[in-house]
């Protein structure tokens, strides 16, 4: 059996070869470690109690009707968004507290 010759060789070069990659090391300023913002408990608390303002909010709006009917067809825009907003607060402390443990 004859060995075939290669149609393109220069495209083939470089898969062979392994290179080490070097990374810069990251110093962060005191002035960055100092202005962190909330501590992450402290954020973790306060997301929960918008949260649950804004159940408070919604069972209020359901049933604020005069009859006394729990209604859950129609909200007034709000409350909704409030738990959202404090869900994605809570996210955003969890997700700190998992980058500052890495």
């Amino acid at each position: 059996m004859r060995a075939e010759k290669d149609l393109w060789p220069a495209e083939r070069e470089g898969y062979s070869d392994v290179h080490s990659i070097a990374y810069a090391p990251v110093r962060q300023s005191p002035s960055l470690k100092q202005r962190r913002g909330l501590p992450i408990e402290i954020q973790e608390r306060m997301s929960t109690l918008i949260v649950v303002a804004g159940i408070i909010a919604a069972a209020h709006a359901a049933i604020s009707d005069s009859s006394g009917v729990l209604r859950l067809d129609l909200f007034p825009p709000g409350p909704l968004e409030i738990c959202a907003l404090g869900v994605l607060i809570w996210l955003h402390a969890k997700w700190r507290r998992l980058v500052r443990l890495s």
